[in-house]
């Protein structure tokens, strides 16, 4: 493994947002750290190093004693959080994919609507987003399904962000893997031993209820040995209160999860968080 370069920056852009960036340049492999920062970091092939973008996305109101002590976290995070390799993809394009996508300053009609909404919740359009701009009409039946599924009242939020990042793991999906991490420890303050040990051991070591915990494990099951599950595998669900309606629903985002995997891979989806 590349040693990481010492070079770390602090940036304080103004009273109101403040942005704690780790700027590191191993030779080849872009390596990035698990930490409790409110921002996260791209790889720009072009220049060969790594830059901040989109950091709107993950912007946090400036507090003096939580920035203090997030930036003590995320000192003391170097020394215990893994390092996970992000390899430079050498398919990759000087393009968003390697099909045409439709940009945001290109976008008209039914896409412009679309666009239009998500960057409203979002702040921008994400590229494997972008890949479904080829069919308005996909574009959109992606994006309700995506509302829908952060509308869900039981299988919450956090658990399908888990679901997210974990089944991505199994498939190699970087780009999934690295916006997932960054949601599990900015927005629910997931401690990054516990992301790191979730990727490397799977559900039983997600930090969630037993009842979660389950679900998870039967979902990501499902996805990778579809064949293997069986009737005791419900039946325990069962008993742990999940209806069929919940139970269908976690398998159905966990395989929704190995599409989106396969099309960001097989169109080599840049990275632009």
């Amino acid at each position: 493994m590349s040693k990481l370069n010492p070079l770390w920056r602090i940036f304080l852009p103004s009273w109101r947002e403040c942005f704690f960036w780790l700027t590191f340049v191993p030779t080849g492999t872009l390596y990035r750290t698990d930490t409790t920062v409110s921002a996260w970091l791209a790889y720009n092939r072009s220049e060969k190093f790594i830059t901040p973008r989109r950091m709107a996305f993950f912007i946090r109101p400036y507090d003096k004693e939580k920035t203090m002590n997030t930036m003590k976290k995320t000192i003391a995070a170097l020394a215990v959080a893994a390092t996970t390799p992000v390899y430079a993809d050498p398919a990759a394009p000087e393009k968003p994919a390697l099909i045409d996508v439709v940009s945001t300053q290109e976008a008209t009609g039914d896409v412009a609507k679309v666009y239009d909404e998500i960057q409203a919740q979002w702040q921008f359009v994400p590229n494997p987003i972008k890949l479904y701009s080829t069919n308005p009409e996909m574009l959109r039946m992606r994006w309700e399904g995506y509302k829908a599924a952060g509308a869900h009242k039981t299988v919450d939020p956090q658990l399908q962000t888990i679901i997210r990042m974990l089944v991505s793991a199994d498939h190699s999906c970087q780009y999934c893997i690295g916006v997932n991490e960054a949601f599990l420890i900015n927005d629910f303050k997931m401690n990054p031993k516990d992301v790191v040990a979730m990727k490397k051991h799977g559900a039983v070591a997600a930090p969630l209820p037993e009842k979660q915990k389950d679900l998870l494990a039967f979902a990501l099951k499902a996805t990778k040995h579809p064949k293997s599950t069986t009737a005791a595998d419900i039946d325990g669900l069962h008993k742990l209160g999940w209806s069929d309606a919940e139970i269908f629903f976690a398998t159905s985002y966990a395989a929704e999860m190995v599409a989106s995997d396969i099309l960001i891979n097989a169109f080599h989806v840049a990275i632009d968080y």
